[in-house]
């Protein structure tokens, strides 16, 4: 159990998940789970595992990344491991994690993400890794000022401070996704014109050439 590092879960309705994602951490690190009003038995399973349980602030799409910060500062430890009931990952991520965070000297990992749609690799990274995550990281390097919407913590990689893993599968994050074609483009489009309409008002204007090799790094 590594003591240097808390996963802050984020569920709404996860009954079915949850245990999927207690299975993978719990002998790894402590686990907080930031409920969005749950109306299943997501309470209840944490209450039986001791898993601690709260209830983050009300949200939309465009200010659940307060929701986040918020999540963030309630962890105990600088190492914050965010993660979602879609997350899996592999023992030799983990064992980075943990070495990178008993060392102390790294503020953020970024690693490969392998994205599943009902069982069949839908993504993998080969030359272009603009879908790179960064799901560990330290509190003080959160970027509260490039933070728009959803699950952006405004990240920058940092060569100096920052690790880039190798492209393995064992050292990705692994998403599993499960919801229809429908109900994830819909998800996908509102997040995107969100995303879009507040860089466009606070004056942010992308190129083409940025457009294709220079995306933006986020967490997953």
């Amino acid at each position: 159990m590594n003591k240097n590092i808390t996963a802050i879960v984020f569920t709404l309705n996860e009954e079915r998940r949850l245990p999927y994602v207690y299975e993978n951490l719990k002998n790894f690190c402590e686990i907080i789970v930031f409920d969005g009003g749950s109306t299943d038995s997501t309470k209840e399973y944490c209450k039986k595992h001791n898993i601690k349980f709260l209830t983050r602030p009300p949200e939309t799409d465009k200010t659940r990344v307060n929701s986040l910060f918020w999540a963030i500062n309630q962890a105990p430890t600088q190492y914050v491991m965010y993660v979602i009931c879609s997350h899996f990952y592999p023992k030799s991520l983990l064992n980075k994690f943990s070495e990178i965070a008993n060392e102390n000297k790294l503020t953020a990992v970024y690693h490969d993400l392998i994205v599943y749609r009902y069982g069949n690799v839908v993504h993998r990274p080969i030359i272009r890794r603009v879908s790179s995550s960064c799901n560990l990281f330290k509190k003080s390097v959160v970027n509260y000022k490039e933070s728009k919407i959803h699950a952006e913590v405004g990240l920058r990689f940092d060569k100096n401070t920052m690790v880039r893993l190798e492209t393995k599968d064992e050292l990705s994050l692994h998403l599993f996704q499960d919801e229809d074609c429908k109900s994830y483009t819909i998800k996908t489009l509102k997040y995107a014109n969100t995303e879009a309409d507040e860089r466009y008002k606070a004056g942010q204007r992308i190129g083409y050439f940025r457009l294709i090799f220079k995306s933006q790094l986020s967490i997953s």
